[in-house]
């Protein structure tokens, strides 16, 4: 974790890693990842394969992604999916939900985040052990890194 520096939350970025995990030809191991459980909530998503030496790379960086939801910032328990579309900074970090599935199936694949489920006629996941992170132009990121980096693995 020494060398680990976090990344702005934004579509370029989550794209660059989604691209960086996916399965290949040359994976030695893999992941499968879906972002629903279908007993519970009815709703198929298809899974999606991702390297696993790659994931377990991108660990930290993904889960840094996920600190910087507004829903981790207000302190929620848990997320909905529609959480997922707004930054701390209440910017819309991006306007596709294909942009939030691909950060959820990440999150998911890498261990940061479970699927989500069905609970009390409430689809959701829970995020309460998800640490707040800021984007590194902030003013707080080089506050936020280090707590990040205290309380995190290598």
């Amino acid at each position: 974790m020494e060398k680990f520096e976090g990344l702005e939350l934004n579509g370029k970025n989550v794209m660059d890693i989604y691209n960086q995990c996916k399965k290949t030809e040359k994976s030695k191991e893999t992941i499968r990842a879906y972002m629903f459980d279908l007993i519970s909530t009815q709703i198929f998503t298809p899974p999606i394969d991702f390297d696993k030496e790659k994931i377990m790379e991108h660990h930290d960086t993904i889960l840094y992604f996920l600190g910087q939801l507004e829903a981790v910032h207000a302190g929620h328990k848990v997320l909905i999916p529609n959480d997922g579309l707004k930054r701390y900074d209440h910017v819309v970090w991006s306007p596709h939900n294909s942009l939030v599935f691909t950060l959820y199936y990440l999150a998911v694949a890498s261990d940061c985040m479970h699927v989500f489920t069905k609970r009390d006629n409430l689809i959701c996941t829970s995020i309460a052990n998800i640490q707040a992170t800021v984007s590194p132009s902030d003013p707080s990121y080089k506050e936020k890194m280090e707590a990040f980096k205290k309380n995190h693995r290598d």
